[in-house]
């Protein structure tokens, strides 16, 4: 039996001016996060089949606002041996 992955988490890093930025405003599927220190802001549990708008404000300022879906990667770990 396959074995389909339903929800991602996704995360964000903002950055301007090649610094991080922090205090950003981040909001995609009704969730809103305020970057942190490193300009990180994390979402959990989105649904894997849908397409979710995105906006990324700073100061009032839009800087960003575009569509996007998760896409899931799966590594899988393994380990050679030689003899």
């Amino acid at each position: 039996t396959e074995l389909d992955q339903t929800l991602a988490d996704a995360k964000f890093v903002i950055s301007m001016d090649n610094a991080r930025l922090s205090g950003a405003f981040v909001s995609i599927a009704g969730k809103s996060e305020i970057t942190s220190t490193i300009g990180m802001a994390n979402f959990y549990n989105l649904k894997t089949d849908t397409v979710y708008l995105y906006r990324i404000e700073n100061l009032s300022e839009l800087l960003a606002e575009d569509t996007v879906s998760l896409l899931i990667l799966i590594e899988r770990a393994f380990s050679a041996y030689r003899s």
